[in-house]
């Protein structure tokens, strides 16, 4: 049946956390159903170490390139706006919803390593459920090392 489909989750070679590991929630925008927020409790339930992601350190990062080719100049700037995470871990989301009831349509969600930038454990959901028990199915997906 169409709101009986599970949360498929895929994991890594290395899927099990290390217990001194810090993960933040990534903003999703928009978010009317709150997702970020319930995922940040139960990620907190589950003895995770949350890093708000209001603490990012957002700047901008310049690249200039210049180089001479038979005599005359070419000069190339490059700006991107780059946010740095103080955190070990980053969990992404992207969901759908239906508007009159608020459940949950499709979910996808990637919890990545920052330094290598592994994906560690991916879950996606098609289907009709609330969205309590989707964040649900996937934080009980996530292993701590020693706990969880």
């Amino acid at each position: 049946m169409f709101w009986l489909a599970a949360v498929r989750v895929t994991e890594g070679p290395t899927a099990t956390l290390a217990a001194d590991a810090t993960v933040t929630v990534a903003r999703i925008d928009p978010d009317p159903l709150g997702v970020k927020a319930s995922l940040e409790r139960m990620l907190l339930e589950r003895g995770f170490k949350v890093v708000s992601d209001a603490v990012a350190l957002r700047r901008d990062r310049t690249n200039a390139d210049a180089s001479w080719t038979d005599g005359s100049a070419r000069a190339a700037l490059d700006t991107a706006s780059v946010v740095e995470y103080k955190s070990s871990y980053i969990v992404q989301v992207r969901y759908t919803y239906r508007n009159w009831d608020r459940w949950l349509l499709n979910f996808n969600a990637s919890l990545v390593h920052l330094q290598t930038g592994d994906v560690v454990v991916s879950a996606e959901f098609s289907g009709y459920k609330h969205p309590r028990t989707v964040l649900r199915q996937f934080v009980s997906s996530l292993q701590v090392q020693g706990g969880g």
